[in-house]
């Protein structure tokens, strides 16, 4: 066999660089930031336990006092045509006020659709009134009751019951007993893979809190059940259909305001919808010295004010969200949700283990004879989301 024979300086490029040690970071990066703010919240507030695969409840609201309607009135006359069904939340007695004129009148006989009353029972005098909600809107007063008379109708709203179905979130990894032994810069294999696929297991299940289908089926062998997230509750929307204005923006959180707790209301949004409020600020040519530094200049949102209270609204961007399609209509790269976090529940279906309080880690579940140790991360939990129009959604923002 021929010797190889350097004259002069061995360098890096040389035959010998074959025998040269890799200087390897055993520091592992990931591209991912935080992208599990909405199941961190969740997980984080006080929690129950399911007693069953399926969990159920139910919520009630008050009796409308609005209503509208359905055919214009002339000053004359006393039957009045109410939008469809919308004449039951009055009853005989009830003093109704109608908006545009300022007219009272008195329900002397209810029904469904029609109300007939007597007119101008205040200082306003009777006089045409229009159908629709604008001009033709009703306000239902009640207090118009006899002295010693007998008690009013009885009118009462029925409870409404609504459901969720336990699902599993299910992420494994297996490596070789070879695999394990062998030196890896990263450290121990097994270890590696709890720190990563723990976060995998996360992601996933804000996954499915956003944007799980509420379902059950035989399966193959045992029922399989998944769990409906958001959207399968929320239909409230605004949609902006493109280009997104500061009015638009106050239109949405003065609607997702109308229900539910003003004061828990926090606002996920992709990052198209970050970038627009935040240049809201900017055109009112908002300075940030950022590290001390006046010549960088920009703003960050990172809170909302509500037009309606008046309140702060964080936000939270969801990064990830970027990498689905930005465009009108429900591509989820331009949409936001506005949540009421008192409405909103995440129950444990049952005890976890060994792992977080949220996943089991089971260990050594390769089969007896086989070369190798395999592991999962498995939570099984529901979501519960009480109250549909505490929520809205933003969709079609596209600058």
């Amino acid at each position: 066999m021929a010797v190889t024979i350097d004259s002069g300086a061995v360098a890096t490029d040389d035959p010998l660089a074959n025998d040269l040690a890799v200087s390897m970071d055993e520091a592992v990066a990931n591209q991912d930031v935080e992208t599990t703010q909405f199941a961190t919240m969740l997980m984080r507030m006080p929690t129950a336990q399911a007693s069953s695969f399926k969990e159920e409840w139910m919520r009630d609201e008050y009796l409308p006092k609005n209503t509208a309607l359905s055919a214009s009135a002339a000053s004359a006359d006393t039957a009045l045509s109410i939008t469809t069904s919308e004449g039951a939340y009055a009853k005989v007695g009830d003093v109704v006020l109608i908006v545009a004129t300022g007219e009272h009148v008195r329900i002397t006989t209810g029904g469904a659709s029609a109300w007939t009353v007597v007119r101008a029972i205040g200082s306003v005098a009777a006089a045409t009134a229009a159908s629709g909600t604008g001009a033709g809107g009703l306000i239902i007063l009640n207090g118009s009751n006899e002295q010693g008379g007998t008690m009013p109708t009885s009118l009462v709203t029925e409870k409404v019951t609504d459901y969720n179905y336990c699902g599993i979130v299910r992420n494994s990894w297996e490596y070789t007993e070879t695999a394990q032994w062998v030196k890896w810069y990263s450290g121990n294999p097994l270890s590696y893979a709890r720190k990563k696929i723990a976060l995998e297991h996360k992601r996933e299940i804000e996954n499915v809190l956003w944007f799980g289908p509420r379902s059950y089926s035989a399966g193959t062998t045992h029922p399989r059940c998944t769990t409906g997230g958001v959207t399968h509750y929320v239909s409230a929307t605004s949609d902006a259909a493109g280009t997104f204005d500061k009015g638009e923006l106050q239109d949405f959180l003065r609607n997702g305001m109308e229900f539910g707790n003003p004061n828990r209301k926090v606002l996920f949004c992709a990052p198209i919808v970050a970038q627009v409020i935040s240049e809201f600020l900017q055109d009112n040519w908002v300075r940030a010295e950022l590290a001390g530094n006046p010549s960088v200049f920009g703003v960050k949102a990172n809170a909302v004010i509500s037009g309606v209270t008046g309140g702060s609204i964080p936000v939270f961007v969801k990064n990830d969200w970027k990498r689905y399609t930005e465009g009108t209509g429900k591509q989820i790269g331009s949409r936001a949700y506005l949540i009421d976090m008192s409405d909103v529940e995440l129950l444990k279906a049952k005890p976890t283990k060994r792992g977080s309080r949220w996943a089991t880690l089971y260990t050594n579940l390769q089969a007896n004879d086989k070369d190798s140790t395999a592991e999962e991360f498995l939570s099984e939990f529901t979501f519960k989301l009480k109250t549909p129009s505490a929520h809205r959604e933003l969709t079609g923002v596209t600058g």
